[in-house]
C-alpha cells in the first residue's frame, strides 16, 4: 500500500483549512486522479480527499485545542485520518481512529507518520451497524 499510495504518483495536498498539518491526497498529479475508478488497485478511495467536513473540525480543534487536550476522541469515519491526527497534535490523551474502510487505517498511518506523531489506533469495524463491544 505504502508503495502505491506514496510512489512517484502521489500527491501531497497543501490547499485547506489546516496548513499546519500534511496529508498525502489524491491531486490532480497522482496518476489515479485520470485513471479509470476500474483500474484502481483498491475501492472507493474516499481516504484520499481532505472532505471540507474533516477540514473544519481539525480548523477548529486547532484554534481550540483546549476542546481535546488531556481527552480521549474519537474521529469517526476518519478517511485521511486528519481530524485524528489533528486531535493527537492537540494533546489528547487518546485518539482512535474509526473508518469502515481498512485502508483508511493504513492511510491514517502513513499521513501520522509524514506529520512525526505516533500513529492513533485504527479500528475498521462499523460501529454504526455492529452490536456494541464491552470495554476491556
Amino acid at each position: 500500500m505504502k508503495k502505491i499510495y506514496f510512489g512517484k504518483h502521489r500527491g501531497c495536498g497543501d490547499q485547506s483549512l489546516t496548513p499546519e498539518i500534511r496529508l498525502r491526497l489524491f491531486t490532480p498529479k497522482c496518476r489515479f486522479w485520470r485513471e479509470r475508478p476500474e483500474l484502481w488497485p483498491f475501492n472507493d478511495p474516499f481516504w484520499a480527499i481532505y472532505w471540507p467536513g474533516g477540514q473544519a473540525i481539525s480548523r477548529y480543534l486547532m484554534d481550540n485545542a483546549e476542546v481535546c487536550r488531556g481527552k480521549a476522541v474519537l474521529d469517526l469515519g476518519s478517511g485521511c485520518g486528519a481530524s485524528a491526527i489533528v486531535a493527537q497534535k492537540c494533546g489528547a490523551a487518546h485518539v482512535t481512529a474509526n473508518d469502515i474502510d481498512t485502508v483508511a487505517g493504513v492511510v491514517t498511518r502513513l499521513n501520522s507518520e509524514l506529520n512525526n506523531i505516533k500513529p492513533p489506533v485504527c479500528v475498521a469495524d462499523n460501529m454504526i451497524s455492529s452490536e456494541p463491544k464491552p470495554l476491556t
